[in-house]
């Protein structure tokens, strides 16, 4: 699983351990859908917590930034890769959990 570093803004609402770095704000080493579930960028109105199809986080993950939530290096993520990120959302221990359409 690939290991990427991760730059959460304050809107993202993250109470973990955290280190400052350069001019971001909270710096995180961990998967795509660390990043993906730390940022809560799939928890609002847009997504409602579904996991968008392969091609859509694709395409953002090559932006680099989701909103004021969070920034990291732009990159694509693989078929297989993907699988792997909805497989580690869909079993995130939640109240109200992530779901594939």
């Amino acid at each position: 699983m690939r290991i990427i570093e991760y730059y959460l803004m304050p809107e993202a609402n993250y109470h973990g351990e955290y280190d400052r770095k350069e001019a971001h704000y909270l710096v995180k080493k961990g998967s795509v859908a660390d990043m993906i579930h730390d940022s809560s960028m799939l928890w609002g109105y847009d997504f409602n917590k579904v996991i968008p199809d392969f091609e859509r986080l694709n395409t953002i993950l090559l932006s680099g930034v989701f909103g004021r939530l969070a920034e990291w290096e732009p990159f694509e993520i693989t078929e297989n890769e993907y699988s792997e990120i909805i497989e580690q959302l869909l079993n995130a221990v939640m109240n109200r959990p992530y779901r594939k359409e």
